[in-house]
């Protein structure tokens, strides 16, 4: 017999992979991603959202003008998807910056809803 120590390799299994039914229909189509909202949101025309999907919140948003050219005119109200919402679109949403002054102020009055997003990865 020998005095040397005795070591064994024990694997146990690989947990995160799910498992997959035979049954199980197949998954999604990859092309369209998760999208975690950090930001106010205003999908801009060439974002391609699916509004079918995710879990999202839409907000009604306005306010008064604060300007030298004039100050206490309600903006225009727009919808606008709520931080902490889950969106899926087909590439990064951008989104953009449109125009909410009362008709026929001086100037452009723009509400920012720019997309800053987290994307998700697709959890089966």
């Amino acid at each position: 017999m020998s005095d040397a120590p005795i070591s064994a390799v024990l694997t146990a299994p690989d947990r995160t992979v799910p498992l997959r039914l035979p049954s199980e229909p197949a998954a999604p189509s990859p092309a369209l991603q998760a999208h975690w909202m950090l930001s106010l949101f205003t999908p801009a025309a060439a974002d391609a959202v699916d509004w079918a999907r995710g879990n999202y919140t839409v907000l009604a948003r306005g306010g008064r003008v604060d300007s030298p050219s004039g100050s206490g005119e309600l903006k225009k109200q727009i919808q606008m998807v709520a931080e902490g919402s889950v969106i899926y679109a087909d590439g990064v949403p951008l989104g953009a910056a449109p125009d909410v002054a009362p008709d026929g102020f001086a100037h452009p009055v723009f509400r920012a809803g720019f997309a800053l997003t987290i994307p998700l990865p697709e959890v089966h």
